[in-house]
């Protein structure tokens, strides 16, 4: 798996899977495992996200 993510590191999840015949679920224990999985944002974040995203709404609809 290392290899493969080693020789494109773009590719995503789904094209792993198809590539290798791998379950989904083998391939991204094995990418947290190398350290190829990107953190979820946090909490405040998201909320922070979502709040931008209503005043933009608000202004647009005003």
């Amino acid at each position: 798996m290392k290899a493969i993510m080693e020789v494109d590191p773009s590719q995503t999840t789904s094209e792993l899977v198809a590539g290798s015949g791998i379950i989904d679920k083998t391939v991204l224990i094995h990418m947290k495992q190398i350290g190829k999985i990107k953190k979820l944002e946090s909490d405040a974040t998201r909320q922070t996200r979502f709040d931008c995203c209503v005043t933009l709404l608000n202004r647009h609809n005003n």
